[in-house]
C-alpha cells in the first residue's frame, strides 16, 4: 500500500485540524476513504468465478492486493431457480483509512455493493421538472459548505416519492461540534425540501409482484467549487471528510439496503435498494 502516501495525506488532515482549533473530538472522527469499483462474476450456487477492477493502475498496489486476497473468498445467496449459470454484478467498494490514537494508520474494506448492472430495468430519476437543490448560502450564514446528504425515499409504481428522509450528512469541513451539527441541519432541511417534489422513473418490472412500493437512496453533492459536479474525488483519490451519525428512520431499517453504507454510491442518482445480489460471508474476510 502506499502507505507513505496516507501517512501524509492524514498529517495535513491533523495539521488542518489543529489550525482550526477543531475540537479533539471531531479530529477523532475525521477519516479517509478510497472508492473501487469494478465487476464480479458470481456463479448460481453464489461462488465467487472471477472479476476485474476499473483502471487498477490508478489504485493504491495495497489496496489491489487486499482486493486479490479477500474476493474470491466471497459467498453469495444462491441465485433465483433458473438463473444464469455465471451472472455478472457491478461492484463498489469502499477503503476507509483512519487514524489511530497511538498514531498507526488502519486501512479497512468498510462496504461493497454489487448491483444490477441493466439499468434499463431499474427507477431513475424522472429529469422532467427536475429541479437541484439550491445552495442554501443564507442559511449558512455566507459560510462555504461542502459535503453529502445521503437522502433515502420510499416510491409508488407511478414514481411519486410518499416517504422521504435525510440519512447521513457527510462533511468536508470542519468546526466545532455545535457548528457541524447545525450546517448538517441546513443541509439536510434544504435538500429535503427539493426532493419532496422529484418523481422516478419505474420501468414495468422494476417492483416484483404484488408490491406496491419501493425504496432506495439519492446521494444529494453540495460543493463549493464550480467544476466538481460529482462531489467525488478522482477515481484512485482518497477522500477526507468527517462522517456523519447515522439516523434511526423506521420504515428505511427494515429494508435490504439499510444494512449497507451508503457513502459507496454516487451523487445525483437514484440507488434502488432492491438489486444486486446479497454477500453471505464477512465482507472483509473475517
Amino acid at each position: 500500500m502506499r502507505l507513505r502516501t496516507l501517512l501524509l495525506l492524514c498529517g495535513l488532515l491533523t495539521a488542518t485540524i489543529c489550525t482550526a482549533g477543531s475540537p479533539a473530538a471531531v479530529r477523532r472522527q475525521a477519516e479517509s476513504s478510497l472508492q473501487v469499483t469494478g465487476s464480479i462474476d458470481i456463479s448460481v450456487d453464489g461462488k465467487v468465478v472471477g472479476y476485474t477492477l476499473d483502471n487498477p493502475k490508478k489504485l493504491p498496489k495495497g489496496i489491489v492486493d487486499m482486493v486479490a486476497r479477500i474476493a474470491p473468498h466471497w459467498a453469495f445467496e444462491p441465485a433465483a431457480l433458473g438463473g444464469k449459470a455465471v451472472s455478472r454484478s457491478r461492484m463498489t467498494l469502499q477503503f476507509v483509512a483512519k487514524k489511530q490514537q497511538d498514531g498507526t494508520l488502519t486501512v479497512t474494506l468498510r462496504s461493497g455493493s454489487f448491483d444490477n448492472p441493466s439499468p434499463e430495468s431499474r427507477p431513475s430519476i424522472d429529469r422532467r421538472g427536475f429541479h437541484k437543490p439550491n445552495y442554501p448560502i443564507t442559511a449558512l450564514q455566507g459560510v462555504m459548505v461542502s459535503g453529502i446528504v445521503y437522502v433515502v425515499v420510499r416510491y409508488d409504481r407511478a414514481g411519486n416519492l410518499v416517504d422521504v428522509d435525510a440519512e447521513r450528512v457527510d462533511l468536508r469541513v470542519i468546526g466545532s461540534e455545535a457548528q457541524m451539527t447545525r450546517w448538517r441541519d441546513v443541509l439536510a432541511r434544504n435538500t429535503l425540501s427539493a426532493v419532496k417534489y422529484w418523481k422516478l422513473v419505474v420501468p414495468d418490472g422494476a417492483l416484483p409482484q404484488g408490491e406496491t412500493h419501493g425504496t432506495g437512496r439519492i446521494p444529494v453533492a453540495y460543493t463549493v467549487d464550480e467544476d466538481d459536479t460529482t462531489g467525488r474525488p478522482p477515481y484512485g483519490r482518497w477522500e477526507t471528510y468527517i462522517p456523519g451519525p447515522q439516523k434511526l428512520i423506521p420504515w428505511w431499517s427494515a429494508t435490504p439496503m439499510a444494512a449497507t453504507a451508503p457513502d459507496t454510491l454516487a451523487p445525483g442518482a437514484f440507488h434502488d435498494s432492491g438489486t444486486g445480489r446479497r454477500l453471505l460471508t464477512p465482507l472483509d474476510g473475517g
